[in-house]
């Protein structure tokens, strides 16, 4: 209990508030943001946390070579990878020398199918990890002491399974015979030893025994193969509880094309292994994976003797989990590969965690976050008002291996600018400036719907809309929580009219054509027919009349336009088009800058008498 009282006495100290319960900072924290300068999060630090750690490229609060038991996984296109882990070892048997390298992939074998995942599946209520066992070896080739000749007759890889109830669950491990094969570098091709291929080859060996074969050879062969087909039976597959599943694969051949002395081998299979969902938080089951050269030495009287060689082996823990997932968002659009910030903080001793992480494509993140312990979210955004950090308020995670939602959408203020008039019109076009309380402003205008957005930081803005033939509308926003905020403004009409407006500029080389549109709209149920004209200041280009000259509007048409043809002649400059619009005794103007250079020079030659093109 005391423990719960100083972590909410901490999350106080940032909302402000004198008493909670937990129960209600569960039902409110995950939706809420508030947006505040660095310097209130720093209040945070000093109520909650004493010192500060960071951890950097983290899929999780245990690190990136470790299995997660949640139940968060459930996206099979996307599951978890698990770091890549190997082990090197070497090994001397009376003098007789090799070596064997084991590991497990994640991301480096996912061309070959064979990935270090986990998901989990919900139909089955379990945790699926598969683990590939990848081994490379060699070893001395006909290595002679006592008598006796040594070689590396297979590799056994094997995974192991603890920290499991013996009996009452439904744990274990499979192998995927599919992917399981063996290769002899040097030498022919063995694949790897599985029941039907050991009990042919068994067969085949049983036929040495007769007398036209001869027993010498087909006797060492028959036990080894009898040996390995035992593996495979005996393999465990589908353990239930503590204990391992192996399989065996051989090493025949040899050969000479590449290492003449040695016989150079690998061999890889998977494991899958199936974690119920009733031992998240009971258990913590711990997966070894092995490999080990198998060494056999036969003495000159056929009679064979298998040895355990360099044996190479590492282990997998596993730690329950809640997954922490969600979007970062900015005006609803997803921020792609955005840094974020999972920030926690410990009570006894007291510290505060910082987890940087990056958001993918889609703007999401995803962490593996020990259970019943509270979290928020940060980023640093930039809007139209400078950088902010925006965060969530503290969320507990689950008690259970589950999922806690944290979204977080940068704040912003939008509306729509319509009029007051009969039917309330959205009004396309309309100049919108957002003001802070400093006086710095942000202009824009709202698109065809009359719709307007703009990011801003914390505080109190003020939000101003204008049209030509609307008086102007004013509306104070205050910016103090989460997500987007919103300002609806009316405009009045003056009385009925048409709008014009046009491009802003027109860039052009001398003696070359160009042009700009201009666009005339209804307002409040205007009608008629507008007549245009076009001149340019000062005299060098020239300006044809718009086409068509005369455009004619019917009530509430929004847009319609006419095109101004513009040459440009030999004179470099800056020139000002201005476009009169009248329909009896209603005159506008708009104006566009046409930009007038020099073309550039023609590409250089690139060899005598020929130049590039």
């Amino acid at each position: 209990m005391r423990r719960h009282q100083e972590v909410i006495r901490g999350v106080n100290a940032l909302v402000g508030t004198a008493n909670g319960s937990r129960g209600l900072l569960r039902a409110i924290c995950v939706s809420c943001l508030i947006i505040g300068s660095l310097a209130g999060i720093g209040l945070v630090a000093q109520e909650a946390a004493a010192t500060t750690s960071d951890f950097y490229n983290m899929n999780g609060y245990q690190g990136n070579s470790v299995v997660y038991l949640t139940t968060g996984l459930t996206d099979l296109n996307q599951p978890y990878l698990i770091a890549d882990s190997s082990n090197s070892a070497d090994d001397y048997l009376v003098g007789f020398h090799d070596a064997i390298n084991v590991g497990s992939g994640g991301k480096n074998y996912a061309a070959q199918g064979q990935v270090f995942d986990e998901y989990y599946k919900t139909n089955t209520s379990e945790l699926i990890v598969d683990i590939p066992i990848v081994a490379a070896g060699a070893g001395l080739k006909g290595y002679q002491n006592g008598g006796s000749t040594f070689n590396v007759a297979g590799q056994r890889l094997s995974l192991s399974l603890g920290g499991v109830p013996a009996s009452g669950s439904t744990a274990g491990a499979d192998f995927l015979t599919s992917f399981n094969s063996g290769r002899n570098v040097t030498g022919q091709s063995s694949f790897g030893t599985k029941r039907d291929d050991a009990i042919y080859q068994l067969v085949q060996d049983l036929a040495g025994f007769l007398p036209t074969v001869g027993f010498v050879i087909g006797g060492p062969t028959a036990i080894r193969d009898a040996e390995q087909l035992q593996g495979v039976d005996n393999a465990q597959l589908g353990v239930t509880g503590p204990g391992s599943a192996y399989e065996y694969f051989k090493v025949v051949g040899g050969g000479t094309q590449h290492v003449p002395d040695q016989n150079v081998f690998t061999s890889q299979a998977i494991v899958q292994v199936h974690i119920p969902s009733t031992l998240f938080t009971s258990y913590r089951p711990t997966i070894g994976v092995s490999g080990v050269n198998v060494i056999s030495g036969i003495t000159g009287s056929g009679f064979i003797t298998y040895y355990d060689g360099a044996t190479g082996s590492f282990s997998f823990n596993s730690y329950p989990a809640a997954l922490i997932t969600g979007t970062v968002t900015q005006n609803g659009n997803a921020l792609k590969n955005q840094p974020i910030v999972l920030s926690t903080y410990t009570t006894s001793p007291t510290v505060t965690i910082n987890y940087h992480l990056t958001t993918n494509n889609a703007g999401r993140y995803r962490f593996f976050a020990p259970l019943d312990t509270p979290f928020q979210l940060l980023t640093t955004y930039s809007s139209a008002f400078g950088s902010a950090t925006a965060f969530t308020y503290y969320s507990y995670t689950p008690t259970s291996a589950d999922t806690l939602i944290l979204n977080l959408d940068t704040p912003y203020i939008y509306g729509q600018v319509i009029s007051s008039g009969p039917g309330n019109r959205a009004i396309p076009g309309a100049s919108v400036v957002v003001s802070d309380s400093g006086g710095k402003q942000y202009a824009t205008s709202t698109d065809s719907f009359g719709n307007y957005v703009v990011s801003v930081t914390g505080g109190t803005y003020t939000v101003t809309s204008s049209r030509t033939g609307y008086s102007q509308s004013t509306k104070p926003v205050p910016v103090n929580g989460n997500q987007g905020f919103l300002a609806n403004l009316a405009l009045t009409p003056q009385s009925p009219d048409f709008f014009l407006s046009s491009c802003s500029s027109l860039s052009m080389y001398t003696n070359s054509p160009g042009g700009c549109y201009v666009y005339l709209a209804s307002n409040e149920g205007w009608s008629g027919t507008v007549t245009l004209s076009a001149t340019i200041t000062p005299g060098g280009p020239t300006v044809a009349q718009p086409s068509p000259p005369s455009v004619g509007l019917a009530a509430w048409d929004l847009q319609k336009s006419s095109w101004v043809a513009v040459t440009a002649g030999s004179t470099t400059g800056t020139f000002t088009v201005t476009v009169t619009a009248t329909s009896g005794s209603i005159s506008h103007t708009v104006t566009f800058t046409v930009y007038v250079s020099s073309p550039p020079p023609p590409p250089p030659c690139c060899r005598p008498n020929a130049c590039c093109i």
